[in-house]
């Protein structure tokens, strides 16, 4: 494949050029193609930062903002000249479809670095189990929170049912609830969507910059459309009041009332 300028899907870093911050949005993860790059906690109170990973040729980073649709929980950069290859949800939904394996590779990869931190923990004496819980009040209180927000009520209503979805917060899944697997979505299709046309995990309703948005996630299948139109994996369309917006086979309406808002 060529690396000409405006040809190649590939970027090229310089080493020290950073990738992604910590907080910044993310809609793509990388593959590495040649080179290194190394994942940064940044500074703390002391002006220092932390090297939690080095990543080589033919690894792969920001697969949980690509999933999950949050913001980058790291900053990555370049340890050396390196090349990598952003994906975005409709290239890695390709991707999966070609080579199913793709999946399994990525779970394998997860679950050795996950053993990794763990057996880093033991090294510093800290129980694993434990890892998620404040050490101390000091570090709860370093803690950052979302502040919450006002939200205009909204609620999506299903066309043949009438049954009504509030939007009761800034993030919510959409999909059917999968208890053995731990899927929980907070808009649940289950007892609507009775041909089971919507994935577990099929789409994803933000509230951001004054307005409720619709994106579909990655790995979803059936569609997820808007006015009529299709979104492409990992896209995020605005909505508006009165828009018909449709899950899979099921059908439903975008309602706003201007009238009240919630806390979120």
């Amino acid at each position: 494949m060529s690396d000409k300028k405006g040809s190649s899907p590939y970027r090229e870093l310089k080493a020290g050029e950073v990738i992604f911050r910590r907080g910044d949005e993310g809609r793509e993860m990388f593959l590495i193609d040649r080179g290194e790059v190394e994942v940064v906690l940044e500074a703390d109170e002391r002006g220092e930062e932390s090297v939690v990973a080095t990543l080589g040729t033919r690894d792969f980073f920001g697969e949980m903002a690509l999933l999950e649709g949050e913001p980058r929980t790291a900053t990555v950069r370049a340890r050396t000249d390196c090349r990598v290859l952003p994906v975005d949800g409709e290239m890695f939904n390709r991707l999966l479809q070609h080579d199913p394996s793709i999946a399994l590779r990525i779970m394998r990869k997860l679950c050795a670095r996950l053993r990794a931190f763990e057996n880093r923990l033991i090294d510093l004496g800290a129980d694993p189990e434990a890892s998620e819980a404040p050490a101390d009040a000091e570090l709860s209180r370093s803690r950052s929170f979302p502040i919450p927000v006002a939200l205009p009520a909204a609620r999506l209503v299903e066309r043949a049912s009438g049954a009504v979805f509030p939007l009761s917060g800034p993030s919510l899944s959409v999909g059917r609830i999968d208890r053995a697997a731990g899927t929980l979505p907070e808009i649940d299709l289950s007892e609507v969507d009775t041909e089971r046309t919507t994935s577990r995990r099929h789409a994803r309703v933000v509230y951001r910059d004054g307005s409720f948005a619709v994106r579909e996630e990655v790995g979803s299948t059936n569609g997820t459309f808007v006015a009529g139109r299709r979104l492409s994996a990992g896209e995020e369309v605005a909505l508006e009041d009165g828009d018909e917006v449709a899950f899979g086979s099921v059908q439903m309406r975008f309602e706003l009332d201007f009238k009240k808002t919630r806390a979120g």
